[in-house]
């Protein structure tokens, strides 16, 4: 694994989410509600953005309600979809949060595939189970286990980076980044799906950004108007070939310290670890899972996936 991919680790796997929308498992075709956003220039400020009507209360309301979640834990399903090649790869698992800097996730193939292919549009998806993956972030170090091969790898955290909450990772929404800087950070619009009175909200985010342009896109959350957090996320990359849907099918505020074990404490004593390495402070703020960002942000919208409704 070369050091840039896996200097770009960050906290894509500590994900909020609570109460679970009547979420369906296809996403269709939908009009794209807002353009790339223009890169803003290195080391200067972005000019303030004109936000659609309503946005700012949803983005307050949003902040004062993650600010009082603590610990989550829960499942989710992954439909990560590739039409160069025509495959669409799902996984299932678990993940456990931990204000302000811990979070764990564990991927594993679904327990039932089915047998035949699905076809999306024109394309017809070969359907692959992933590999079985655990990203963990200690609060110090971050881990990326691949159980398959039985190897990790390692990102120590610089200490000023250390004990905070992880919002200026690639998806600061997801861990309730404060109003002012997610506007300072994402061009902001709402998406076709948004429909507050029935429960709804969905927001298309454009970094503004340069280096989180390099990455991603655009990222399209649905969030549950009782609570805020995330029912589902949609991300797109710098290409057109793949995009990433995660579903989210249980999330279960804690109140509760973790017992027996904490899941932020795992050992692999018996794994290989294949690099160690300690993130200079430029690239500390968009490290995420080794070999996770290219399967969860790498295509902006094409036809037809999983579907939110």
């Amino acid at each position: 694994m070369n050091r840039r991919t896996f200097s770009r680790w960050l906290g894509i796997g500590l994900l909020h989410g609570c109460c679970l929308w009547n979420v369906a498992i296809v996403w269709a075709q939908a009009p794209m509600p807002m353009q790339d956003a223009p890169a803003a220039g290195q080391g200067t400020a972005a000019a303030p953005q004109d936000l659609p009507p309503g946005m700012e209360q949803i983005l307050q309301t949003w902040e004062q309600h993650s600010a009082g979640m603590n610990r989550l834990e829960g499942s989710f399903q992954r439909y990560e979809y590739d039409s160069v090649f025509r495959v669409e790869k799902r996984a299932e698992g678990n993940y456990y949060y931990e204000a302000p800097d811990k979070g764990r996730m564990d991927f594993a193939p679904p327990k039932n595939m089915p047998n035949q292919p699905n076809t999306v549009g024109n394309i017809q998806f070969q359907v692959q189970g992933d590999i079985r993956q655990t990203w963990i972030c200690t609060g110090d170090a971050i881990l990326d286990v691949n159980h398959d091969q039985k190897t990790y790898n390692r990102v120590q955290i610089p200490a000023q980076f250390q004990g905070e909450n992880i919002v200026h990772s690639p998806l600061p929404f997801l861990f309730g980044m404060k109003a002012d800087d997610i506007k300072k950070r994402y061009l902001l619009a709402f998406g076709s799906m948004h429909d507050p009175a029935q429960g709804k909200v969905h927001i298309v985010a454009a970094p503004l950004m340069p280096a989180q342009q390099r990455e991603y896109r655009r990222v399209e959350v649905l969030l549950n108007t009782q609570n805020f957090l995330p029912t589902a996320v949609k991300l797109f990359g710098t290409t057109d070939s793949k995009e990433t849907v995660y579903v989210f099918t249980q999330h279960t505020p804690r109140r509760l310290p973790w017992v027996p074990t904490s899941p932020f404490k795992s050992t692999y004593s018996n794994y290989t670890l294949l690099d160690d390495i300690k993130a200079p402070p430029e690239s500390a703020q968009r490290m995420i899972p080794n070999g996770q960002f290219q399967r969860t942000a790498e295509g902006p919208q094409t036809t037809g996936r999983t579907q939110l409704r």
